[in-house]
């Protein structure tokens, strides 16, 4: 797909391509899947370490084969505002699952379950861009955080 091109109104869905296959994982109630070609590693959940400050998609860090990734909770991707307090904390209990996601960003989706389909998705599965998980996670949150300066 080309990004520059691309009009689809959230960051981190696209729309599927023939003839690819799909990892489909499920999280609280909802479907989710990544192009099989673009996981890296589906492993048994691990308890995340807690980041502080961060967003509610961002579960904390998680430890796979020698690399640290970031845990993100596809579900808290796209839920609109819950009136929930940004800085309460995340639900430390480990995922069933966490798959790892190729690339330079070292992510990861926390899942309930995970399988492979080489079916399209069904019109409920909401098919993510790994390449812009990050953005989508982060999106209405100051990266820095203005710093106190002593009177």
């Amino acid at each position: 797909m080309d990004e520059q091109n691309d009009t689809s109104p959230r960051p981190d869905a696209r729309e599927p391509q023939e003839g690819r296959e799909l990892l489909l994982m499920h999280r609280r109630g909802r479907a989710f899947a990544v192009y099989a070609d673009e996981a890296e590693a589906v492993t048994e959940g691990r308890r995340p370490a807690p980041l502080p400050h961060a967003p509610r998609a961002v579960l904390g860090v998680v430890p796979v084969r020698g690399r640290m990734h970031t845990l993100l909770d596809p579900a808290a991707l796209l839920e609109t505002d819950t009136g929930e307090d940004e800085d309460a904390p995340h639900d430390a209990d480990a995922p069933a699952f966490v798959v790892t996601l190729r690339g330079d960003e070292q992510l990861a989706l926390a899942c309930d379950r995970a399988e492979r389909t080489a079916d399209a998705p069904a019109p409920d599965i909401t098919l993510l861009d790994p390449a812009r998980l990050f953005e989508a996670a982060m999106r209405g949150t100051d990266r820095r955080r203005p710093r106190l300066k002593k009177a």
